[in-house]
Protein backbone atom coordinates (compact mmCIF):
# COMPACT_ATOMS: atom_id res chain seq x y z
CA UNK A 1 0.00 0.00 0.00
CA UNK A 2 2.50 2.70 -1.01
CA UNK A 3 -0.36 5.61 -1.25
CA UNK A 4 -0.95 4.92 2.39
CA UNK A 5 2.39 5.05 3.12
CA UNK A 6 2.78 8.21 1.04
CA UNK A 7 0.44 9.95 3.30
CA UNK A 8 1.67 8.85 6.85
CA UNK A 9 5.24 10.10 5.22
CA UNK A 10 3.21 13.35 4.46
CA UNK A 11 1.94 13.78 7.68
CA UNK A 12 5.07 13.20 9.30
CA UNK A 13 6.46 16.06 7.07
CA UNK A 14 3.79 18.84 7.74
CA UNK A 15 2.13 18.18 11.06
CA UNK A 16 5.66 17.64 13.17
CA UNK A 17 5.01 20.71 15.87
CA UNK A 18 6.26 20.85 19.49
CA UNK A 19 4.88 23.04 21.78
CA UNK A 20 6.76 23.50 25.35
CA UNK A 21 3.82 24.68 27.10
CA UNK A 22 1.77 21.90 28.50
CA UNK A 23 -0.79 24.32 29.63
CA UNK A 24 -1.31 25.53 25.97
CA UNK A 25 -1.21 22.66 24.48
CA UNK A 26 -4.14 20.98 22.96
CA UNK A 27 -5.49 17.77 23.53
CA UNK A 28 -5.12 14.84 21.31
CA UNK A 29 -8.35 15.06 20.73
CA UNK A 30 -8.62 18.93 19.91
CA UNK A 31 -5.39 18.04 17.64
CA UNK A 32 -7.82 15.35 15.67
CA UNK A 33 -10.63 17.53 15.09
CA UNK A 34 -8.83 20.68 13.54
CA UNK A 35 -6.44 18.43 11.44
CA UNK A 36 -8.18 18.79 7.84
CA UNK A 37 -8.17 15.33 6.35
CA UNK A 38 -6.54 14.24 3.22
CA UNK A 39 -8.75 12.44 0.87
CA UNK A 40 -7.47 9.70 -1.65
CA UNK A 41 -8.65 9.51 -4.85
CA UNK A 42 -9.53 5.88 -6.76
CA UNK A 43 -12.07 5.29 -9.70
CA UNK A 44 -12.70 1.78 -9.72
CA UNK A 45 -13.23 -0.68 -6.78
CA UNK A 46 -10.06 -2.06 -6.66
CA UNK A 47 -8.59 0.79 -6.54
CA UNK A 48 -10.38 2.09 -3.69
CA UNK A 49 -11.90 -0.73 -1.63
CA UNK A 50 -8.79 -2.08 -0.33
CA UNK A 51 -7.31 1.61 1.05
CA UNK A 52 -10.90 2.12 2.29
CA UNK A 53 -10.37 -1.50 4.40
CA UNK A 54 -7.12 -0.11 5.96
CA UNK A 55 -9.08 2.64 7.74
CA UNK A 56 -10.08 2.56 11.58
CA UNK A 57 -12.83 4.37 12.78
CA UNK A 58 -14.44 3.73 9.40
CA UNK A 59 -17.87 4.84 8.59
CA UNK A 60 -19.71 5.41 5.13
CA UNK A 61 -21.07 8.45 3.25
CA UNK A 62 -22.95 8.10 0.01
CA UNK A 63 -23.90 11.37 -1.79
CA UNK A 64 -25.39 10.78 -5.09
CA UNK A 65 -23.59 7.95 -6.59
CA UNK A 66 -20.30 8.76 -4.97
CA UNK A 67 -19.12 6.67 -1.86
CA UNK A 68 -16.83 8.57 0.62
CA UNK A 69 -15.21 6.10 3.26
CA UNK A 70 -14.00 7.76 6.40
CA UNK A 71 -11.58 7.55 9.15
CA UNK A 72 -8.03 7.55 10.28
CA UNK A 73 -4.94 5.85 9.49
CA UNK A 74 -1.61 6.34 11.79
CA UNK A 75 -4.34 8.76 13.68
CA UNK A 76 -4.57 11.47 10.68
CA UNK A 77 -7.98 11.82 9.20
CA UNK A 78 -8.27 10.54 5.96
CA UNK A 79 -10.99 9.70 3.41
CA UNK A 80 -11.12 7.32 0.67
CA UNK A 81 -13.55 8.56 -2.40
CA UNK A 82 -14.13 5.74 -4.98
CA UNK A 83 -14.68 8.62 -8.04
CA UNK A 84 -15.89 6.32 -11.05
CA UNK A 85 -14.71 6.46 -14.05
CA UNK A 86 -14.62 9.38 -16.56
CA UNK A 87 -13.23 13.30 -15.95
CA UNK A 88 -17.37 13.92 -15.07
CA UNK A 89 -17.20 11.78 -12.39
CA UNK A 90 -14.18 12.59 -10.77
CA UNK A 91 -15.04 16.27 -11.03
CA UNK A 92 -18.44 15.96 -9.53
CA UNK A 93 -16.64 13.67 -6.83
CA UNK A 94 -13.72 16.22 -5.83
CA UNK A 95 -16.12 19.36 -5.72
CA UNK A 96 -18.19 17.80 -3.15
CA UNK A 97 -15.25 16.34 -1.66
CA UNK A 98 -13.77 19.97 -1.21
CA UNK A 99 -16.99 21.70 -0.24
CA UNK A 100 -17.98 18.60 2.46
CA UNK A 101 -14.52 17.93 3.91
CA UNK A 102 -12.15 20.78 3.54
CA UNK A 103 -9.04 18.50 2.87
CA UNK A 104 -5.74 19.71 3.14
CA UNK A 105 -4.35 17.83 -0.16
CA UNK A 106 -6.55 15.46 -2.67
CA UNK A 107 -4.04 12.49 -4.05
CA UNK A 108 -5.89 10.98 -7.36
CA UNK A 109 -4.22 7.49 -8.11
CA UNK A 110 -5.11 4.26 -9.95
CA UNK A 111 -3.95 1.61 -12.60
CA UNK A 112 -2.89 3.62 -16.13
CA UNK A 113 -2.15 2.93 -19.16
CA UNK A 114 1.50 4.03 -20.24
CA UNK A 115 2.92 5.61 -23.62
CA UNK A 116 6.39 4.95 -22.23
CA UNK A 117 8.15 2.02 -23.49
CA UNK A 118 10.55 2.00 -20.70
CA UNK A 119 7.39 1.46 -17.80
CA UNK A 120 6.17 -1.90 -16.89
CA UNK A 121 4.03 -3.47 -14.34
CA UNK A 122 4.26 -2.38 -10.92
CA UNK A 123 6.45 1.01 -11.91
CA UNK A 124 4.93 4.15 -10.29
CA UNK A 125 4.44 7.15 -12.29
CA UNK A 126 3.91 10.55 -10.08
CA UNK A 127 1.98 13.19 -11.61
CA UNK A 128 5.09 16.37 -11.74
CA UNK A 129 2.21 17.29 -14.16
CA UNK A 130 -1.14 16.62 -15.45
CA UNK A 131 -3.08 17.83 -18.78
CA UNK A 132 -6.21 16.85 -20.32
CA UNK A 133 -5.91 14.71 -23.31
CA UNK A 134 -9.14 15.85 -24.99
CA UNK A 135 -7.21 19.10 -25.56
CA UNK A 136 -4.74 16.88 -28.07
CA UNK A 137 -4.92 17.34 -31.81
CA UNK A 138 -3.66 14.30 -33.92
CA UNK A 139 -2.05 14.84 -36.77
CA UNK A 140 -3.74 13.70 -40.39
CA UNK A 141 -3.03 10.27 -41.61
CA UNK A 142 -3.05 8.03 -44.83
CA UNK A 143 -6.07 5.42 -44.67
CA UNK A 144 -4.15 2.68 -42.61
CA UNK A 145 -1.16 5.06 -41.41
CA UNK A 146 -2.32 4.29 -37.96
CA UNK A 147 -1.46 6.95 -35.11
CA UNK A 148 1.26 7.63 -33.02
CA UNK A 149 1.33 9.35 -29.59
CA UNK A 150 4.26 11.36 -29.63
CA UNK A 151 3.22 13.31 -32.35
CA UNK A 152 0.12 14.42 -30.28
CA UNK A 153 1.88 17.76 -29.93
CA UNK A 154 -0.91 20.58 -30.70
CA UNK A 155 -3.64 21.26 -28.60
CA UNK A 156 -6.61 22.96 -28.42
CA UNK A 157 -7.66 25.49 -25.25
CA UNK A 158 -9.89 23.79 -23.18
CA UNK A 159 -10.40 27.17 -21.71
CA UNK A 160 -10.69 29.55 -23.98
CA UNK A 161 -11.42 33.21 -23.18
CA UNK A 162 -12.44 32.96 -26.84
CA UNK A 163 -14.58 29.83 -27.46
CA UNK A 164 -13.99 31.07 -31.61
CA UNK A 165 -10.55 30.86 -31.71
CA UNK A 166 -10.05 27.31 -33.14
CA UNK A 167 -6.03 28.18 -33.40
CA UNK A 168 -3.79 25.25 -31.20
CA UNK A 169 -2.06 26.82 -28.13
CA UNK A 170 1.01 25.57 -26.28
CA UNK A 171 -0.25 22.78 -24.11
CA UNK A 172 -1.98 23.65 -20.81
CA UNK A 173 -0.60 21.74 -17.98
CA UNK A 174 -1.62 21.85 -14.39
CA UNK A 175 1.95 21.50 -11.59
CA UNK A 176 1.59 18.82 -8.70
CA UNK A 177 2.24 19.52 -5.62
CA UNK A 178 6.19 19.66 -4.28
CA UNK A 179 5.32 18.90 -0.86
CA UNK A 180 3.39 15.46 -2.17
CA UNK A 181 6.10 14.94 -4.33
CA UNK A 182 8.62 14.77 -2.18
CA UNK A 183 7.02 12.94 0.49
CA UNK A 184 6.67 10.27 -2.37
CA UNK A 185 9.85 9.96 -3.36
CA UNK A 186 10.38 9.08 0.77
CA UNK A 187 8.82 6.38 0.47
CA UNK A 188 10.53 2.64 0.11
CA UNK A 189 8.80 0.97 -2.67
CA UNK A 190 10.64 -2.23 -3.93
CA UNK A 191 8.18 -3.45 -5.98
CA UNK A 192 9.29 -1.45 -9.76
CA UNK A 193 10.91 1.98 -10.57
CA UNK A 194 9.24 5.49 -9.08
CA UNK A 195 9.47 8.22 -11.33
CA UNK A 196 7.96 11.77 -12.25
CA UNK A 197 5.95 12.18 -15.60
CA UNK A 198 3.07 14.21 -17.66
CA UNK A 199 -0.20 12.54 -16.77
CA UNK A 200 -2.77 12.85 -19.43
CA UNK A 201 -6.72 12.80 -18.19
CA UNK A 202 -9.11 10.78 -20.39
CA UNK A 203 -12.86 10.07 -20.71
CA UNK A 204 -11.98 6.34 -19.30
CA UNK A 205 -8.87 7.19 -16.80
CA UNK A 206 -5.43 7.69 -16.45
CA UNK A 207 -2.26 7.42 -18.81
CA UNK A 208 1.28 8.42 -18.02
Amino acid sequence: MGVISLCSALFLVGCNDDNSSASQTPTVQEQKQKLQPIIIQGALPVESERMASKLENKTVETIGGWTFWKGTYNGYPMIISKTRMGMSNSAAATALAIERYKPIAIINQGTSGGHDPDLHVYDIVLGKYTTNIGAFRTPKQPVGGGSNSLTWVEAFDVLPTDESDPEPIAIRKFEGDQELLMAAHKVRYDKGDVVEGLLVQQMSGIMS
